[in-house]
């Protein structure tokens, strides 16, 4: 029809390549934005922030979006010499990511798949690819099992697993407790912190009142406001001091970014452990959330519960397509002088999980549009 062709050539469509990693959306942006400005990644992060914002909510809001949904840009060019790409990650509340993990696997696929990447990987003798994608939390080497079609194009394999190793992952802390008010009454909730490229509360259900099969409901509502209370309570108690990342040159991403809730269980039993993610403004990764994994991995860790190379299974509340994670070493944290910081024990942690294409999405902008901004209806 002559109208697709319309839409496809407005000088202010939005490119849009629709994916999901275990249920988790991401909405991976090619085209569509001007020019981001800055030296490095943290500072084009600070710039789309303060001056692109607008955008964002185009892309992630109603009526285009949802409240959950989840995004990722491709800059045009990567800040940092080491890395093969640079990216940005965004969501419903204040914005940007430092980390993500379901769309770090996402875009394991779709870089093999596109011509984004010059000159184009090349595999090893399994097939297998690396690929070191910049996030604002540092370069994440990403793993892709990959395919050459009869014609010798490069394919990613979806049958496989994309993988990827984490920045330098840690205990923040453990067994901290504070009282909160839960279904009208106080609780004394015991619960750990810990970082795995952005800082998460990790909470057995049962600390919150709830049986630790809740996470199997169809009805998450009441969980979902304990945690995000929960949050938001750390964020305010003496223990938002312990979330500062030991680098200086990570001063950006001191802030508490959600809570997970477990079922009690650790992963590296029979049938795994499951868990919910909720973040920004009560948002909810459908997925077993990767960074998370890494901050539960490094945490299980310090605790001594598992050992270098043990394998863990984490599913979401959706069931059915998890995660897997697992410590590969452990490693030194330097300051920008090169300095180790003594005492801090981190660890690389290694997540699996499966990504699939949903759709190709052109959004155009109508200027007599009263809704062209974006709206968000929240319940």
């Amino acid at each position: 029809m002559e109208l697709y062709a319309e839409i496809e050539k407005r000088e202010n469509g939005i490119k849009i390549i629709e994916m999901h990693t275990a249920g988790e959306p991401t909405r991976i942006v090619v085209k569509g934005y001007p020019p981001i400005l800055g030296s490095n990644i943290l500072e084009k992060r600070r710039y789309v922030k303060d001056n692109l914002d607008w955008i964002r909510k185009r892309i992630l809001f109603e009526p285009r979006g949802h409240k959950d949904q989840y995004g990722a840009i491709i800059l045009d060019e990567k800040t940092n010499s080491e890395a093969d790409v640079s990216v940005l990650f965004m969501h419903n509340a204040e914005g940007y990511s430092t980390m993500c993990g379901h769309a770090t696997i996402a875009l394991g696929r779709f870089l093999i798949d596109s011509d984004h990447l010059y000159p184009p990987p090349i595999p090893d003798d399994s097939g297998k690819v690396t690929l070191k994608i910049e996030c604002p939390c540092g370069i994440v080497p990403t793993f892709i099992h990959t395919y050459t079609t009869s014609s010798g194009q490069l394919r990613s394999n979806p049958n496989l697993p994309v993988s990827f190793q984490s920045v330098p992952s840690f205990s923040v802390a453990v067994d901290c407790v504070l009282e909160i008010l839960i279904n009208g009454r106080r609780k004394s909730v015991k619960f750990d912190i810990g970082f795995g490229g952005a800082f998460y509360v990790i909470v057995a259900a049962s600390e919150l009142g709830f049986d630790n099969s809740c996470l199997d409901s169809n009805d998450l509502s009441l969980i979902v406001k304990v945690a995000n209370d929960l949050s938001n309570h750390v964020r305010q108690s003496k223990y938002v001091g312990n979330i500062r990342h030991p680098s200086s040159e990570h001063s950006e991403l001191n802030f508490l970014y959600g809570t997970i809730i477990t079922d009690g269980r650790d992963g590296s039993e029979d049938g795994g452990s499951r868990n919910l993610c909720v973040f920004a403004d009560c948002e909810i990764d459908r997925s077993p959330c990767g960074s998370g994994v890494s901050a539960r991995m490094a945490l299980l860790y310090a605790k001594g519960i598992v050992e270098i190379g043990k394998p863990c299974y984490y599913e979401s509340a959706l069931g059915g397509d998890g995660f897997t994670g697992k410590v590969v070493r452990e490693v030194s944290i330097c300051d920008v002088d090169g300095s180790e910081k003594e005492n801090l024990r981190a660890v690389v942690v290694e997540v699996g999980g499966k990504a699939y294409y949903c759709g190709v999405s052109t959004f155009v902008i109508e200027e007599n549009d009263p809704y062209k901004n974006g709206f968000i209806i929240r319940t």
